[in-house]
């Protein structure tokens, strides 16, 4: 793939409809090569949409495919092991999809990577729940960020109780 493709669909993850003299403008390619890059992707399977006409552009549909990572053989290995112990904190955002995340990105790592992987995980105690009480306001809390909400905690201390914001 080249680079001029990977930063296309960096654009158009954005979220938002491009023309195609924009992406020719911030690309530097003409319009035609554009145009034949967007059909290019849409072979590869990336979920662009095109609308005709004034107004119209590129898009990426939502549930989009992002791009691989170009990650070193170590990045792999944390990034694994990141996703595995996400897997041990009680009440994370994302519900079942976080509990088989890691053995999805695992399965598609090369073969032995995915061999070393396994070797090293053998030697890791993952203390998960057993230690970590439930914190069922999570989500709650990750939705409020995500969507830049100011929140108000109450919260009980050895001094009694306390409000944060």
């Amino acid at each position: 793939m080249k680079k001029r493709h990977l930063y296309l669909i960096r654009l158009l993850n954005r979220g938002r409809r491009f023309t195609a003299d924009e992406l020719a403008l911030e690309t530097g390619a003409s319009v035609r090569t554009i145009q034949r890059d967007m059909l290019t992707l849409e072979e590869l399977g990336y979920p662009i949409w095109s609308v005709p006409g004034a107004g119209g552009g590129y898009e990426m549909l939502p549930n989009r495919l992002l791009p691989p990572l170009q990650l070193r053989e170590q990045e792999a290995v944390a990034l694994y092991l990141t996703l595995k112990w996400m897997e041990q904190i009680p009440d994370v955002p994302f519900g079942d999809m976080r509990d088989t995340l890691s053995d999805w990105y695992v399965n598609e790592l090369p073969h032995d990577l995915e061999t070393k992987i396994a070797r090293l995980e053998k030697n890791i105690l993952w203390l998960g729940n057993k230690t970590v009480p439930p914190a069922p306001f999570t989500k709650d809390v990750f939705q409020a960020v995500e969507q830049r909400r100011n929140i108000e905690v109450t919260y009980a201390t050895t001094k009694g109780m306390c409000n944060a914001k």
